[in-house]
């Protein structure tokens, strides 16, 4: 009896150990590191920017203030190649922005944690950090800027938040994204955001009004797009080469360029939902790109014709 009461007492304390260091890993510590672990300069306006990360550790945790002074912004490249060891970094939210390209190819990077405050990521910051799998991007941001987590292979959903209204380019592209959420509030989507990503699924919100130049282009996976009503403009490539079988046009829509669907071979049904579009744009590509699909309309919407539309068969639904 006593034996086995002694091998459960050291099971017991065996798993707690275990227990204890697995909620380590998971959570690192988030001790701010010293501003020696910093090369920084003064900003304009009172505050610090981090020039440079001198740590080599796995794990850093950027100061809020340095030398009494709020620290406000990351600059360009300030992490990237200077931190072959990095795996997971904590960014305060007195930091405002992250610069062009400051973790550009830190190839080890998996967890970055942002907090509230935080309001504009510049061109390629996280471009080709392979392993970030862990990110969330905080209510307060407002601006992404081009190439942000291009080719971040690891990185596989993401929420984009309400208040985001400047978008550049190809944010996403090439990115593992295979689920997204997007948030009522954001007004467009920007050329290339999610170009050849795993998506295969998205709703777009209501408030959405444009969705640009090959937004989903080459997401070969992508079979289901559900388009809100207030979306007035789709522009070329948008959609071309998914997996789409169907689509629905909200009665919203005034422009749209046929190419939106270039290569859509598996697109045979597009709905509209309202009248025609004013400005429909017709392109002359061979037949192969052309999806065959059929354009359903219904009874008595304008500007549509039977038995064919722009070359397109038509039926009632």
């Amino acid at each position: 009896m006593k034996k086995l009461f002694a091998v459960t007492l050291c099971l017991f304390f065996t798993l707690t150990v275990f227990a204890a260091c697995a909620e380590q890993t998971e959570h690192p510590k988030e001790t701010p590191n010293p501003a020696s672990d910093f090369e920084y300069s003064d900003d304009r306006n009172g505050g610090i920017i981090i020039l440079s990360c001198l740590s080599q550790e796995e794990h850093v945790v950027i100061p809020t203030e340095i030398d009494g002074k709020p620290v406000t912004k990351l600059a360009g490249m300030s992490f990237s190649y200077k931190t072959p060891n990095l795996v997971y970094v904590s960014i305060p939210g007195s930091v405002k922005e992250i610069d062009f390209q400051a973790f550009w190819k830190c190839a080890n990077l998996e967890t970055v944690v942002l907090h509230e405050g935080l309001e504009k990521i510049g061109n390629g910051a996280f471009m080709a950090c392979s392993a970030l799998s862990n990110i969330s991007l905080p209510q307060s941001i407002i601006e992404l800027g081009d190439n942000v987590f291009d080719t971040c292979t690891a990185l596989t959903q993401i929420n984009l938040p309400k208040n985001l209204s400047i978008i550049g380019n190809e944010v996403f592209q090439n990115s593992g994204l295979e689920s997204l959420n997007i948030e009522n509030g954001i007004t467009y989507l920007g050329t290339a955001m999610f170009f050849n990503t795993q998506l295969k699924e998205v709703t777009i919100p209501e408030s959405v009004k444009y969705i640009s130049y090959s937004t989903f282009g080459a997401c070969e996976q992508l079979e289901s797009i559900t388009l809100n009503e207030g979306l007035i403009e789709i522009s070329s490539f948008a959609f071309s080469n998914t997996a789409i079988e169907q689509i629905i046009l909200p009665n919203t829509i005034q422009k749209i360029d046929e190419l939106a669907f270039l290569e859509c071979h598996s697109l045979n049904k597009v709905y509209f939902d309202g009248d025609a579009p004013g400005n429909y744009l017709v392109n002359q590509y061979e037949d192969y790109y052309h999806p065959r699909y059929t354009v359903y309309y219904h009874d008595g919407a304008i500007g549509f014709s039977s038995p064919e539309w722009m070359g397109y068969k038509t039926e009632l639904w």
